[in-house]
């Protein structure tokens, strides 16, 4: 579901791959051409706003928010100052996966390139709700086989994460095979020109020998 949310997330703030409805500056007009200055800032402000503001609820909701090392010891231990301590340690840690989660936002935009607009419909339509559906489907009955067992929390964690895991494998093959055979397609021509011109002059030097021949 990580997953999931980050892709819709990223295609809901427009950031590339998925920003086709504004695509900067490659537009002929329109108010990333058309404004400068301050302006042109407060839009990138917001855009990085709402960057943030996806990846603090990821954060909060898969990533385990403000928790880590030492927050729940210190914040337990009963005193004002400790407990200070504790909560600073808790921002510090909450803030640092949210800056986290903008750098894989920010390495997605450098790395993907722009979909077009079918191709976008197609990715939500044939991947991206089936495989939100399964995945409900999937952790109901996961759940479900493991209270019918008696099996405690634990086992049901290890295998959910297990599952959610080959999903992500499974994911990550699909898109380099489709990227792979999506590249090829698109260097066919070249290759087959290139090919055809390499052809040439070997034809050409086999039908001057055979003319020599002949002679």
């Amino acid at each position: 579901m990580l997953l999931v949310y980050f892709i819709c997330g990223v295609a809901e703030t427009n950031r590339p791959p998925f920003d086709l409805p504004e695509a900067e500056s490659e537009l002929v007009a329109g108010y990333l051409t058309e404004y400068s200055g301050a302006r042109w800032a407060m839009f990138f402000l917001g855009e990085y706003g709402n960057m943030t503001i996806v990846s603090a609820i990821a954060t909060y909701l898969f990533l385990g928010g403000w928790s880590g090392p030492g927050v729940s010891y210190l914040t337990g231990l009963g005193t004002p100052v400790w407990g200070l301590i504790g909560n600073v340690l808790a921002l510090i840690y909450f803030v640092t996966k949210v800056y986290f989660v903008c750098f894989i936002f920010v390495w997605v935009r450098a790395t993907l390139p722009r979909l077009r607009a079918d191709q976008l419909m197609q990715f939500a339509w044939l991947i991206l709700i089936p495989l939100t559906l399964g995945n409900i489907l999937l952790t109901g009955l996961i759940y479900l086989l493991a209270n019918s067992l008696g099996l405690p929390n634990w086992v049901f964690l290890i295998v959910l994460a297990l599952v959610n895991w080959a999903g992500v494998a499974g994911f990550i093959w699909w898109v380099r095979r489709a990227t792979t055979s999506a590249t090829l397609r698109a260097q066919a021509p070249a290759i087959h020109a290139q090919r055809r011109e390499s052809a040439v002059p070997a034809l050409q030097l086999s039908r001057s020998i055979e003319g020599d021949g002949s002679k």
